[in-house]
């Protein structure tokens, strides 16, 4: 009895063992076979641009030691504290902080950017969540500031250190906010000198206009237009159409950003044929066009205070950027205001040549960090800037660093860019952020249906063809452009390779439906990267 039961304990073991040995083999076949699929999804570039930076910045983060564990832990612990404390003001304070290109070549090239690097990548965005009737309705006076009512401030290369005075120092266990604080002063007489006029919300307006992969076009009667304009626009109308195209196609496949979304910023030209509505983005040729509007209206261009001066004078006082109690921003504002009625306004929206300009996503950081972080009175003095400047040192400055600067380098404020919008996700969280909110959330893109979208790398191009769709005589004679810093290829460089690989795939996942809507790239930033293997 005994020998038979050893029989069989022992066949028992054999067989066991066989199964697991056909199992293995079974799963290293299917794993090769896996691995082959993977392959040839590669080679035949099905595998997203999207999935690939994510696989990206995952072997990054596995593979380099850019950064020390007990640094990356800091920062993954700070974004956590971040996302939290972000989530409770936001709830807690929705309207107090409502919220230019360069030469490099822009071209996307998926199978390039596959080929360089291999190995790392970042997280795909998921946008979820709604509008709320709360989070529709902002405060005027607010947004107004946010995307420059007040205009640049000046260079500050040569500014030495101000005493910190009553400047309150962060702890460093503490959350940074998305932005900088307000300043209650000059918001309450911001307040009482804005022309803006917000309206009640009704079932007129805010209004969602479907995308119509501008089907504007169709409408134009280029019999109006002389020969050579006529041949231009005709010529120039499928590089805006298909522009318009690839926002819309990404707006259908996320439903939940075409929602009503209540912005009080935009300029309604109804003097022109046809009318023009113009959302303003701050750091993309934003002081450009509103001096253009200036123009459009023949702004004090009869002042006989002025008569005196040479013509050149005369328009450094009646484009002058930040005059005392007043601002470029606001006298365009006067000059261009909305329809006084929500069923007036939803109309003439429907019906004009709606337009946004917008750049390389990174370059327009570069320009906001050279505007708000180098100089030690950065405008709008709405807003803190200077006392932000100093959390951001006093957060990611290494104690052992000899960079005594009295400005954060381009690397620490684009680490803070990065933790302190780790937790943004809804258009409504991102428009808590000022002057480097995403052009999506800053304009409401999916429920605007842009049909004229603009580039800062096109612009020469781009503005002919406005001027002569709508005639805008006052502009034909006279080039306006006053684009800020970081839009020449040796300057952005520079600021550039400051950056670590996981750093700049960090920051394309927070500026993701940027890049995908309006055609952008990285693979030309990443080889800047101060870690980049040369060659690849």
């Amino acid at each position: 009895m005994l020998k038979v039961r050893v029989k069989h304990f022992l066949f028992a073991c054999v067989l066991s063992f066989g199964i697991i040995v056909l199992l293995g083999l079974y799963d290293a076949s299917g794993s090769m076979e896996n691995g082959k699929n993977r392959k040839d999804d590669e080679d035949n570039d099905t595998l997203s641009d999207d999935k690939y930076i994510n696989s990206l910045l995952n072997g990054y983060q596995n593979t380099h030691a850019d950064t020390p564990k007990d640094a990356r832990k800091r920062t993954s612990n700070l974004a956590s504290k971040t996302a939290k404390v972000i989530k409770a003001n936001t709830e807690e304070k929705e309207t107090n902080i409502v919220g230019e290109s360069n030469s490099l070549n822009d071209n996307t090239d998926l199978g390039q950017i596959r080929a360089s690097l291999a190995q790392s990548g970042v997280p795909d965005v998921s946008l979820t969540g709604s509008e709320t009737s709360e989070g529709k309705a902002e405060d005027t006076a607010q947004d107004a500031v946010l995307t420059g009512a007040y205009p640049s401030g000046q260079g500050g290369k040569d500014a030495v250190a101000l005493p910190r005075g009553k400047l309150t120092e962060a702890p460093n266990d503490l959350p940074l906010p998305v932005g900088p604080t307000v300043n209650e002063k000059n918001r309450d007489l911001l307040e009482k000198v804005s022309p803006l006029v917000k309206l009640p919300s009704d079932e007129h307006w805010p209004a969602v206009l479907q995308p119509s992969a501008g089907a504007f076009y169709d409408s134009i009667n280029f019999s109006r237009y002389q020969p050579e304009d006529r041949e231009y626009l005709q010529a120039r109308l499928d590089v805006y159409r298909e522009r318009a195209q690839v926002v819309g196609e990404i707006c259908r496949s996320k439903p939940e950003l075409m929602v009503p979304t209540n912005i009080n910023l935009f300029t309604w030209d109804l003097r022109h044929d046809p009318n023009l509505v113009w959302c303003e983005i701050s750091k993309v040729a934003s002081t450009s066009w509103m001096v253009n509007f200036l123009r459009l209206a023949h702004y004090r261009e009869n002042d006989e205070s002025l008569k005196h001066l040479p013509q050149e004078e005369q328009d450094a006082v009646r484009f002058e950027v930040h005059p005392k109690n007043d601002s470029l921003h606001f006298r365009v504002f006067r000059l261009y205001p909305a329809p006084n009625t929500t069923q007036e306004r939803a109309r003439v929206f429907a019906n004009a040549l709606r337009f946004i300009i917008v750049r390389h996503p990174f370059t327009r950081l570069l320009s906001a960090y050279l505007d708000k972080m180098t100089t030690l009175t950065p405008n709008p003095p709405t807003f803190n800037f200077r006392q932000l400047q100093i959390d951001i040192i006093q957060r990611y400055r290494r104690k052992e660093t000899a960079d005594a600067s009295p400005f954060p380098t381009f690397a620490e404020f684009v680490q803070f860019v990065i933790d302190s919008t780790a937790s943004l996700k809804t258009l409504r969280d991102w428009r808590t952020v000022m002057c480097w909110t995403p052009y999506w959330a800053r304009c409401g893109v999916c429920a605007h249906d842009f049909q004229l979208i603009m580039k800062i790398e096109t612009l020469d191009e781009d503005d002919r063809f406005l001027v002569t769709l709508a005639d805008l005589a006052e502009l034909k004679k006279v080039r306006e452009w006053r684009h800020s810093g970081g839009n020449k290829g040796s300057t952005a460089k520079k600021y550039f390779q400051q950056l670590s690989t996981q750093q700049m795939l960090q920051l394309y996942q927070r500026y993701q439906l940027d890049f995908q809507m309006f055609g952008y790239s990285i693979h030309q930033y990443l080889p800047l990267a101060r870690d980049a293997v040369p060659g690849r």
